[in-house]
């Protein structure tokens, strides 16, 4: 018991740490809006500061992982499964398109403003940030011992609802979005056993997304 306690009190720092280094990096969007544009470079650097303290904590909590899945279906383990599921989830948000959530338009700001400082936040350090906390961290300290397909799946339900709450949504639609994503993703994980994977996909998917901004011409 006391081992799960102290892993999600360092889950939980971990997850203080990001969320207030990306809040302080993405407040560069807003230099245009202050009086003092000197503060929101100082504030954009220490979150970069942070994000480096959470790539040290890495490289010395997640070293000795041990993650073990077994008497899960095969059938379960196909690397097609959370790739099909991206693939669906792509369809349907471009057929039925659902407007922008608070994040998504603070990511705008960010890239139409900043593209250099969001490329590398977006592309680089997010998903490897992302992949780390919800699937790498929350996997070793809450689910080291997978046993079973029930296990399997609480263990992506869980990581995909926290991914989802984190980005900030506003509607149902916008929560059902980036929960699906967050489950593929850890889904993905779970199969190959490697972060490689689910941060490739998840840097895909936002390249995707920073491409049709930056491309995006507005109407007069």
């Amino acid at each position: 018991m006391l081992k799960y306690i102290k892993g999600f009190g360092t889950l939980f720092l971990l997850f203080v740490l990001y969320y207030m280094s990306t809040g302080m990096v993405m407040s560069i969007s807003q230099m245009t809006k202050l009086t003092n544009p000197v503060n929101a470079w100082i504030m954009c650097m220490t979150g970069f500061v942070l994000m480096g303290m959470i790539a040290y904590l890495y490289s010395i909590l997640y070293k000795d992982k041990r993650l073990v899945v077994e008497q899960v279906s095969a059938k379960v383990l196909k690397f097609y499964w959370p790739i099909f599921i991206y693939i669906v989830l792509l369809v349907v948000q471009f057929l039925f398109p659902v407007g922008n959530s608070r994040n998504q338009h603070l990511l705008i700001e960010l890239i139409q403003s900043y593209p250099l400082v969001a490329g590398i936040i977006v592309l680089i350090v997010a998903p490897i940030m992302e992949e780390w906390l919800f699937r790498g961290f929350f996997a070793k300290y809450l689910f080291p011992h997978i046993k079973g397909n029930g296990q399997l799946f609480l263990y992506m339900l869980v990581s995909g609802v926290l991914f989802s709450l984190v980005h900030g949504p506003t509607k149902l639609s916008h929560f059902l979005i980036y929960f699906t994503m967050g489950v593929s993703l850890a889904w993905l994980f779970m199969i190959k056993r490697d972060l490689r994977h689910s941060i490739a996909l998840h840097a895909a998917n936002n390249l995707l997304s920073f491409l049709m901004i930056l491309s995006y011409k507005p109407t007069l």
